[in-house]
């Protein structure tokens, strides 16, 4: 018995398992007519948007599988290394990404996407390989890594050039499902990554080969695999990839009014003011993936008095957690798209970014424990002397406090009540040549990092913490919020564009993610030290609601190229 398909795609021309013999099975064979040429052109086309998926997905890989162990292979590289250094390290993989955008997005508009992709992902291998050999360079290693990463992001071009291949080959009602199933990809390859890193952890350093001529440890194998991962696509690419276009059928869909049937790029103009403001509102939406990059671990140390091992171990789960959540919000957003408009969905997605920040907002009566202030010399001007009596002494070698003179007595408890701070003494006042740190009446090591909210920090003193269940409610509002934004922005930018060639300005559209990337951490850092997390938290929501604002005043513009004969939509030159 046959079985029938209603499409193409879903194997109409396949044969079936249910016949009783071989010779039915040639005998049915014979009766399928041969595939057209249109549904060759479309099992093609959606074979290279596939391999563009593949192509984001080993990018995400070798982003995340080297980035967790960017300071510890700087440290190895240049052990006196600031860390100033290592900001300069980060930042130039995002100068370079917002150099390339536009440079190989001219390319592709002039020659050809897949001639752009191809030499993209072969400079990724070499810069990735050139990455691995930093150790071989005599000096000034710390200049060489930036310099790599720089080249890194440089030719991290496939990013642009993949999101401009899905804006060319699929049509309006494709697109964003298309663009959906890129994220979902590039999501997994985000999570991937630092468990391939951790996996090769236990190659340990210097690792089972360490030379000039190849260096193999737990630093390089990591890059070793981005470096592989990037050549197999570099590969496939090569042999499977064929480049396909629908942007004709768009725009002679939207001159289908003119009598003459006559097409020509020149003969439209899309709404660039309303193009301009995607720009601005994906850089809006990049913005707040600085709150999970660089705020979440001084938050929970400061708030809850946590180690840094414990805190960076819990940002990995919220990133990790948040990108879950992403894949579930990419498919669902697929079937929202059906059946609501996008700059709708968007419009909800920023309102969900503003509710996140509303409830991590700290309320409450319960303040942050305050970090020890190391007063060091200035405690000489204080003449004490301090009981042993007066705390519990775990972890000194001390045997005797008999060598310290001083002109009064104040006990630790006393010091304490009266400063409100628990203070470091080191070797100028420490009879024993080395700092001793008091913590919460516990003698400590020098060598143990202070807990708490930082004792300069004078929002400490006035700024309740917020509970871990607003944290938790926070971060899962944020990844619903932050794809749905992210992901509609360059689906309604790429139809506003329509039929336009979109290299440049696709290029334009990532760089401009980069430079929020690079600026957003910067502003939060500083207003977080200066003001504490409420005015940050309170900030970010505001800039949310201008965003929100800004979309409301542009909302009838943000829809696909020739939609409506609106004046905005575009415009026929009739010469």
């Amino acid at each position: 018995m046959t079985k029938y398909f209603d499409t193409v795609d879903e194997a109409m021309y396949l044969l079936v398992d249910d016949f009783n013999n071989e010779d039915d099975r040639r005998k049915h064979a014979k009766r399928i007519p041969p595939l057209t040429q249109a549904e060759k052109e479309y099992r093609s086309r959606w074979t290279s948007i596939r391999l563009i998926y593949m192509v984001t997905f080993t990018n995400y890989i070798s982003y995340t599988a080297t980035l967790a162990s960017l300071w510890a292979y700087l440290k190895v590289l240049e052990p006196n290394a600031r860390t100033s250094t290592m900001g300069w390290v980060v930042s130039a993989y995002a100068m370079g990404q917002i150099l390339s955008g536009p440079l190989f997005g001219i390319w592709s508009n002039r020659r050809t996407i897949k001639e752009a992709l191809v030499v993209s992902l072969l400079l990724n291998v070499l810069s990735f390989i050139f990455y691995m050999y930093l150790a071989s360079m005599p000096t000034h290693r710390e200049y060489y890594m930036i310099a790599a990463r720089w080249l890194i992001g440089f030719s991290s071009a496939s990013t642009p050039l993949s999101r401009t291949y899905i804006a060319n080959a699929t049509t309006v009602q494709e697109r964003t499902p298309a663009i959906a199933n890129t994220n979902i990809c590039g999501a997994v390859g985000f999570i991937l990554g630092p468990l391939l890193q951790a996996a090769l952890v236990p190659i340990s350093y210097p690792g089972p080969v360490e030379s000039n001529v190849f260096h193999f440890n737990m630093y390089t194998a990591p890059i070793l695999l981005s470096a592989a991962t990037s050549f197999v696509a570099f590969v496939v690419i090569i042999i499977a990839f064929r480049e396909h276009s629908v942007v004709e059928d768009i725009a002679n869909e939207a001159l289908s009014t003119r009598n003459d049937g006559q097409f020509s790029h020149k003969d439209l103009s899309v709404d660039y003011v309303a193009a301009v403001v995607c720009i601005v509102l994906f850089s809006c939406s990049f913005l707040n993936f600085a709150f999970l990059e660089t705020i979440i671990v001084p938050l929970i140390m400061h708030m809850y008095a946590w180690t840094k091992a414990r805190a960076t171990l819990v940002q990995s789960l919220a990133i990790g957690g948040t990108a879950l959540l992403s894949i579930l919000v990419y498919i669902i957003i697929q079937w929202l798209c059906k059946r609501m408009r996008e700059r709708t969905l968007f419009l909800l997605g920023c309102i969900i970014l503003v509710l996140s920040y509303v409830v991590i907002l700290p309320w409450g009566n319960e303040f942050p424990k305050i970090q020890i202030a190391d007063i060091g010399k200035s405690a000489s001007a204080y003449h004490t002397t301090i009981h042993p009596d007066a705390f519990v002494n775990t972890n000194s070698t001390a045997t005797s406090w008999s060598d310290v003179n001083a002109e009064s007595t104040l006990t630790l408890t006393t010091l304490m009540e009266t400063t409100n701070i628990f203070p470091t003494f080191t070797s100028d006042i420490s009879p024993f040549g080395e700092a001793f740190t008091f913590s919460f009446g516990v003698l400590l090591s020098n060598k143990t990092i202070p807990l708490g909210c930082p004792w300069q920090y004078n929002w400490c003193r006035t700024v309740p913490i917020a509970h871990l269940c607003q944290f938790v409610l926070c971060l899962v509002l944020f990844g619903i919020g932050y794809p749905t934004t992210n992901l509609l922005t360059i689906s309604i930018f790429s139809k506003i564009l329509g039929p336009k060639q979109m290299g440049l300005w696709m290029g334009i559209l990532i760089g401009s993610g980069c430079l929020a990337g690079i600026i957003g951490p910067i502003l939060q850092t500083i207003i977080y030290s200066k003001f504490g997390p409420r005015v940050t938290f309170t900030a970010a929501g505001a800039f949310m609601c201008i965003t929100i604002v800004i979309t409301l005043s542009i909302f009838k513009r943000l829809r696909p190229f020739g939609e409506g004969n609106h004046e905005h939509s575009m415009t026929i030159n009739k010469e």
